[in-house]
């Protein structure tokens, strides 16, 4: 049987649900392409002794739905949470309580990672668990726990190096914070790295897939893929009876849409000064691609705005060019924003956004 949990759920509800039930559950969504990035997970898992492996991908792009269309029926889904080292621990003991099974776990005074795993690794049910197959543990949102415990990747490093090490176990670390995890998971300077052995960085989905989504001509299909790129949660916000432009109303313009807000909101959980960036984008959408362009709109100091675009470039929201012709010392690049949809609501949605609300002012000044 499978078992499905999140920290931000309850610590002592535990589903109890066949593999193909958990797919539904925790998504109502289908799942499109990803041949190849199964292919990664299951060369990965079949791998013979401990196994590591690193998934991520921005927000929405369909992590959560690869895992649980991977996960066998022996398997530890757990979401982590900003919530600090106590409670992740106190949900994620609860959940290993459950899924082996032995009620010790859970009342064991455990307080820190180490200790934890020490003790699950330990227990008969998880060595007899181990024996008939690999055991697969996938902890998402793994940056949560690194922000709320910087030592978490030493932390980590030590659990593999000293218990997971020679036990029939595939770790799984993923998350949506794509500079956290290059930075503190993946990079040179990671305690945990070297011990990877696996990753993958989750894309969105290509074009030809999204009559998959939508039953749309070709010139609509395109205008769809410009307008909501590749990102699965997005295309499943259309309805597949509607027309293109309809759809752009309902999902995007209309005020209350699902996508309404989905940029200020992406940026807002990823950025300390969220307004500064939000300038930047909204700078480049209005046509300034260089950094002079840039500074004289937003009016902003010339290092700042390098600032903060080397921070887009890492989280690969916009992608620099030089202008066709140049040689490779010309130094000097137009930005362009990457992302479809966070093009098309900075450059429309954005904008009539900001008019609406002055309307709706007048018109209550007026009353």
């Amino acid at each position: 049987m499978s078992w499905i949990f999140s920290s931000v759920n309850h610590a002592d509800i535990c589903i109890n649900i066949s593999c193909d039930e958990s797919i539904i559950l925790m998504s109502q969504h289908k799942f499109v392409d990803r041949i190849e990035e199964m292919k990664i997970l299951e060369s990965a898992m079949s791998a013979k002794g401990t196994s590591l492996f690193i998934l991520y991908g921005r927000r929405r792009v369909g992590k959560t739905e690869l895992i649980s269309k991977f996960l066998g029926t022996r398997y530890v889904y757990f979401l982590a949470s900003a919530e600090g080292d106590r409670e992740n621990i106190n949900s994620f003991k609860a959940i290993m309580s459950k899924f082996l099974g032995d009620e010790g776990i859970l009342t064991a005074n455990l307080d820190n990672w180490h200790s934890l795993f020490t003790v699950l690794t330990s227990s008969s049910s998880f060595q007899a668990k181990a024996r008939g197959s690999k055991i697969i543990i996938a902890i998402d949102e793994f940056p949560y726990l690194i922000e709320a415990n910087r030592a978490i990747p030493s932390v980590f490093q030590k659990v593999y190096d000293t218990v997971l090490r020679e036990k029939n176990v595939m770790l799984i670390l993923s998350g949506s914070s794509i500079s956290m995890m290059e930075n503190e998971v993946l990079s040179y300077r990671s305690p945990l790295y070297g011990r990877r052995t696996g990753q993958l960085q989750l894309r969105p989905l290509k074009f030809r897939y999204l009559f998959e989504f939508v039953n749309y001509e070709f010139e609509d299909l395109c205008n769809t893929y410009f307008v909501f790129g590749g990102i699965p949660d997005y295309l499943l916000k259309l309805d597949p009876d509607t027309g293109f432009w309809e759809n752009v109303s309902k999902s995007i313009i209309s005020k209350g849409s699902p996508l309404y807000e989905e940029a200020d909101f992406l940026l807002r959980t990823k950025f300390r000064e969220p307004g500064n960036y939000m300038l930047i984008l909204r700078s480049i959408s209005y046509g300034n691609h260089t950094l002079g362009g840039m500074c004289a709109y937003s009016r902003l100091d010339k290092s700042m705005v390098s600032k903060y675009l080397d921070v887009l470039m890492s989280l690969g929201l916009i992608i620099p060019e030089k202008p066709f012709g140049a040689s490779e010392k010309f130094k000097r690049r137009l930005y362009w924003i990457s992302d479809p949809y966070l093009k098309f609501w900075f450059r429309y949605v954005l904008p009539t956004r900001a008019r609406l609300r002055i309307l709706a002012m007048k018109r209550f000044l007026r009353s």
